[in-house]
């Protein structure tokens, strides 16, 4: 298995996998599993290989929204007054 890491790269360690750590160095544990920081190499994201996050969309201005608001205040002070 060949992953695209490399000492500097940053990886998202930790429980729910979203702590920065930068690589420093690799190895192998007393099992002969692959490690990254003395950590087990299987349990990390690779943050270069994450999509990016997308884009907020502006919230589009409607024209019937004022429009409709302006009506519905009419009508609501018209019952208001007739009151």
């Amino acid at each position: 298995m060949n992953l695209d890491i490399q000492i500097g790269d940053t990886i998202l360690t930790g429980r729910f996998k979203n702590k920065r750590v930068i690589v420093k160095e690799f190895g192998t544990d007393a099992k002969g599993q692959p490690t990254i920081n003395g950590r087990p190499m299987l349990n990390f994201r690779i943050q270069k290989l994450m999509p990016s996050k997308p884009e907020k969309k502006k919230k589009e201005v409607n024209i019937f929204d004022s429009k409709l608001r302006e009506c519905v205040g009419r009508v609501i002070d018209k019952q208001i007054g007739r009151r």
